[in-house]
């Protein structure tokens, strides 16, 4: 007897490129020319299906759960004993909301019911992330795929489940590092300002509002070229443009002494390094730049050249004394 689809889901990848893992068709399975001998459903609530069906899910890369219309288990392959901690047989004949935790296996059933009722899916067709419960009791971040198949008077649906722990614990490490960069342009005492190169999207440093005046606000709202004319000292604009073009053009670092000036009109003489970060194909993505007030270091050069001077006519006063 041949099996008659009338309805497939997008669930998994297949060489034309569509998300269907399991395609049941008058062919079989996968587009295979299997034909399944359906057997009816059984008081054991075993859908119509071979041990094809049953090797395939085995040798699924996924978990994969099937279920009858009741939200009863009647499919659970290897990969979903590995993921729940579960054996086949202590599921199979149990409602699947034993694997989710309370709140979203109450929804689970609610959801199951109205489509039951009013042929309107919720995830049906679809793929999103839910949160499923181990043997002993921790929750686990899954990504689920759900398809409806029908046949005569069977009729079910199948889940296609992935464990995304550790991609969520990768995502949470992501965050970790980039709220400590963060803290750490921010709270550094040099001023430093980050160009996006593509979307031409400024972001300054607490210490660059202070050194120069502007709020970060204010940044935003700046071409680059117009912040180089506000906070270089407009004899060096030339000479800071030509750094930045050698940035990026070329993307390595480069550095020069030039003078600054700050928003109430203040000058003062300063080291600017420039940098950025490459892209995969080694295009510049962001330059950063660093701004050093050399004021202290030239009011402490300029302190210690007085002292020499003055201990320099010291000794020529202690050497006339001897003299004499």
């Amino acid at each position: 007897m041949q099996v008659q689809v009338l309805r497939i889901y997008p669930l998994g990848r297949t060489s034309r490129g569509h998300n269907t893992l399991i395609e049941v068709s008058n062919n079989g399975i996968s587009q295979q020319t299997h034909t399944l001998q359906p057997h009816g459903l059984g008081g054991d609530g075993v859908p119509a299906v071979t041990d094809q069906l049953g090797a395939l899910m085995d040798a699924a890369a996924d978990a994969m759960i099937l279920i009858d219309p009741n939200g009863l288990v009647t499919r659970f392959n290897h990969m979903a004993e590995c993921l729940f901690g579960y054996v086949a047989t202590e599921v199979i004949g149990q409602n699947v909301s034993v694997l989710m935790p309370a709140a979203v296996a109450k929804e689970h059933n609610h959801y199951l019911q109205r489509y039951l009722t009013t042929g309107q899916p919720s995830i049906i067709g679809k793929g999103r992330e839910v949160l499923g419960q181990h043997r002993t009791g921790r929750q686990l971040p899954i990504h689920l795929s759900v398809g409806e198949f029908k046949h005569g008077k069977d009729h079910g649906f199948v889940g296609i489940l992935r464990d995304v722990s550790e991609r969520h614990a990768h995502d949470e490490a992501v965050q970790r590092n980039l709220g400590e960069h963060f803290a750490l342009f921010e709270n550094t005492p040099t001023a430093i300002l980050i160009t996006d190169v593509e979307a031409v999207r400024h972001t300054a440093n607490a210490s660059f509002e202070t050194l120069f005046g502007y709020t970060n606000e204010e940044i935003h709202t700046l071409g680059f070229r117009e912040i180089i004319n506000r906070v270089v000292f407009v004899e060096d604009c030339a000479a800071a443009a030509a750094l930045f073009g050698k940035i990026l053009e070329f993307g390595t670092g480069a550095a020069c002494i030039l003078r600054f000036q700050k928003r109430d009109g203040g000058i003062f003489r300063g080291r600017l390094f420039v940098g950025a970060t490459l892209d995969n194909h080694g295009k510049v993505r962001q330059v950063i730049s660093k701004a050093v007030d050399l004021s202290a270091l030239d009011t402490a050069e300029s302190e210690i050249g007085e002292l020499r001077a003055r201990l320099a006519h010291v000794n020529r006063l202690g050497t006339l004394g001897e003299k004499v």
